[in-house]
């Protein structure tokens, strides 16, 4: 099922819901994260698709193809830093230098929110089956 989205990630839900919950203030300063790949595609494709200036921190090690695409979809990639702590830390510092709002990919509410809508699906997909069969 999630493999079926366009970045081929479960990380889509939780990143629109995230960027469909922003403030109209944040949205024009732009929203910050640091990532090693699906959290950034997942941002950087929504974003592109609603209009929302993403910026994302990725680690050296971060695979070149995900760094390619998400600079495709028109974010602003800064490849700096030795692991994901360091692009995090990175990512508050310009985050806190030039306004937005930084998302992070594990443990923000409304990525949680999105993500776990995946469930409710789930559960309408089961219920939908079993009236087929009686």
């Amino acid at each position: 099922m999630e493999c079926n989205q366009v970045t081929g990630s479960f990380k889509e839900r939780g990143a629109r819901y995230a960027l469909l919950k922003v403030s109209e203030e944040d949205k024009k300063a732009g929203v910050w994260a640091a990532s090693a790949g699906n959290h950034a595609l997942a941002l950087c494709y929504h974003g592109k698709l609603l209009g929302i200036p993403i910026n994302v921190v990725m680690p050296r090690h971060a695979p070149l193809m995900k760094i390619d695409y998400c600079t495709k979809l028109g974010a602003n990639i800064i490849v700096q830093g030795k692991d994901l702590s360091a692009a995090r830390e990175t990512a508050f510092k310009l985050r806190d230098e030039k306004g937005g709002i930084y998302i992070n990919g594990y443990d923000h509410l409304d990525i949680l929110a999105g993500a776990g809508t995946i469930g409710l699906e789930l559960l309408d997909q089961l219920v939908s089956g079993m009236r087929l069969l009686g």
